[in-house]
């Protein structure tokens, strides 16, 4: 069965400089526009809503490299192309024959684009970065837990002796930061915060909830 689709070369670049393979693999992706469509749809399928706030986080996601199987390109507005911003999809791997992929590029005499560094070493590490994980048979407990300032500070008996802030302790609770604590005593405060984070300003959009701000 044939079928067409712009593709992004996965093959290490020094190893088709050296004809080293005979084989080139390739990933198929497709616009932004395109693949919205499909989350939309994916998401009415299993009863979800596909609003803009979860579009925004999903894409946010994929930039981030949390969504393993998918990357993003970054759009080109050039002379002779413009391109919207186009998503790799790692879970459709294909492998072509290069002798014919090179008479395609030289019959149909377009021009074609490659990535620049280190643009092209993102790419070639989230597919690395597909395929290197690994499911382990029992999930490791976890031995740490976020909590909100908000939730530490409502607790009276910390609010005196916490920490040395300068100002009062509203501030900080209003600034919603979150900090690491030791679940392995039962979530207590004391003596168990392990990491302090900067003052997030209200402004800011605030962490995911499995993320410790830097």
């Amino acid at each position: 069965m044939a079928f067409r689709a712009d593709v992004v070369v996965m093959t290490q670049a020094c190893d088709l400089e050296h004809d080293k393979v005979s084989n080139v693999v390739v990933c198929p992706h497709l616009s932004l526009t395109e693949y919205k469509s499909l989350w939309e749809a994916g998401m009415t399928a299993t009863s979800q809503t596909p609003s803009q706030k979860a579009w925004k986080s999903h894409c946010n996601d994929v930039r981030d490299g949390l969504i393993w199987n998918l990357s993003i390109l970054n759009s080109l507005n050039d002379s002779a192309i413009n391109m919207d911003l186009r998503i790799v999809e790692f879970h459709e791997v294909y492998t072509v024959p290069r002798l014919f992929l090179e008479s395609l590029l030289d019959r149909r005499q377009q021009p074609w684009l490659r990535l620049s560094p280190p643009y092209r070493e993102h790419l070639s590490q989230a597919f690395a970065r597909f395929f290197m994980r690994v499911g382990l048979p029992l999930p490791i407990k976890a031995m740490f837990s976020l909590r909100r300032w908000d939730e530490i500070l409502s607790n009276g008996r910390f609010r005196s002796n916490l920490l040395p802030l300068r100002g009062r302790n509203e501030d900080r609770l209003n600034c919603g930061v979150y900090c690491l604590l030791d679940d392995a005593h039962g979530g207590e405060v004391e003596s168990r915060v392990v990491s302090i984070p900067k003052v997030l300003h209200t402004s800011r959009e605030l962490p995911c909830e499995n993320e410790v701000p830097r």
